[in-house]
């Protein structure tokens, strides 16, 4: 099944949930586009929903290899994003310093521990020797799920 595809009930417990903005790939007529939307994270995956009963999320990225920081290149108040350094860099927007600081902690954590999972796994397979670092199916999953959100 496609993770796009998983309901808010299908995931089940999750480690955090709450309203952010999604700065949009596209710059509007008027200027940067931020769309409301629900995000969820399990534990190192983030989804985001158009509300809280949605069946399906609009998107999602696991976070293997990201940082999350604040955006302070962004006006919007509240600003962070979430960089890969040879993939993409998303952008949020949380309502409050409350909240932001909340989000920069649990994604910053999830983002760690999905690193620090992926960092072993590659020990193992490698023997130490330090060839394969990057999971192919992490790449995959974030390209297509990148195209999927450019035809929009």
């Amino acid at each position: 099944m496609s993770r796009r595809k998983v309901s808010l009930k299908e995931l089940g417990q999750v480690d955090y949930q709450g309203w952010l903005y999604k700065k949009k790939e596209s710059k509007g007529f008027l200027g940067t586009k931020w769309k409301k939307y629900w995000f969820v994270l399990k534990k190192i995956s983030m989804y985001w929903y158009t509300g809280q009963t949605a069946e399906k999320a609009e998107g999602y990225i696991h976070l293997t290899n990201f940082t999350v920081d604040q955006a302070t290149e962004y006006k919007k108040k509240h600003a962070m994003k979430a960089s890969h350094p040879q993939v993409v860099t998303l952008y949020f927007a949380a309502e409050s310093l409350r909240e932001m600081n909340k989000w920069l902690s649990k994604l910053s954590a999830a983002a760690a521990a999905a690193t620090a999972t992926l960092d072993e796994s590659s020990e193992r397979n490698t023997g130490g020797n330090g060839l394969k670092t990057l999971h192919g199916s992490f790449f995959i999953k974030l390209f297509f799920f990148l195209d999927e959100e450019s035809q929009k």
